[in-house]
C-alpha cells in the first residue's frame, strides 16, 4: 500500500466515525446537530444565483434581506401567503431561555409537492414528498 493509498483509507475511517458519532450523538437530527438534508443559506443562496442568472454580489442582500422580512414576520406572529412558496400559518408559539420557538404549518399545492419530489434541489427524494404530504395531510385535518 503506498502512503497515499494509507491516507484516503485513514480519511475514510475518520469520515466513517464522524457519521456514526453524528447519528448517535445527542441532539442530532430533527431535534438539533446538523441534518444533512437542511437547506442552509449558501445554499438557498446558489439556488437562487443559478435560476436567476444573477450575480452572486447583487443576490445575497436580497437573499439575506428577504430572510429577515420572513423571520420578522414569524416573530410578530404574521401568517404569510408566499406563493409558490405555500401558505405559512403560525400554529403557537412559547418562549424559552435561548429565544423562542414558533411552530408554523405550511401549506402547499401539488405543483410544489411534485417538484420536491423530482429534485430541483437535488435527487429524487420520496422522504421530502412524504413529508410535504404529511405535513399537508396534516393541516387539512384542521
Amino acid at each position: 500500500m503506498t502512503n497515499i493509498d494509507q491516507v484516503d483509507a485513514t480519511n475514510s475511517d475518520e469520515d466513517a466515525d464522524d457519521a456514526e458519532a453524528l447519528e448517535t450523538s445527542p441532539g442530532a437530527g430533527a431535534q438539533g446537530g446538523v441534518n444533512p438534508e437542511e437547506l442552509r443559506k449558501r445554499e438557498l443562496l446558489d439556488e437562487v444565483v443559478e435560476r436567476s442568472g444573477i450575480k452572486k454580489r447583487y443576490a445575497k442582500p436580497v437573499v439575506e434581506a428577504m430572510l429577515a422580512v420572513l423571520g420578522e414576520a414569524a416573530a410578530i406572529e404574521r401568517d404569510m401567503n408566499l406563493q409558490p412558496f405555500g401558505k405559512v400559518r403560525i400554529a403557537r408559539t412559547k418562549d424559552i431561555d435561548q429565544g423562542r420557538v414558533v411552530v408554523m404549518r405550511l401549506r402547499q399545492n401539488d405543483s410544489i409537492m411534485a417538484r420536491a419530489t423530482y429534485g430541483t434541489l437535488g435527487e429524487e427524494s420520496s422522504a421530502t414528498a412524504a413529508t410535504v404530504g404529511e405535513i399537508t395531510d396534516d393541516f387539512d385535518d384542521e
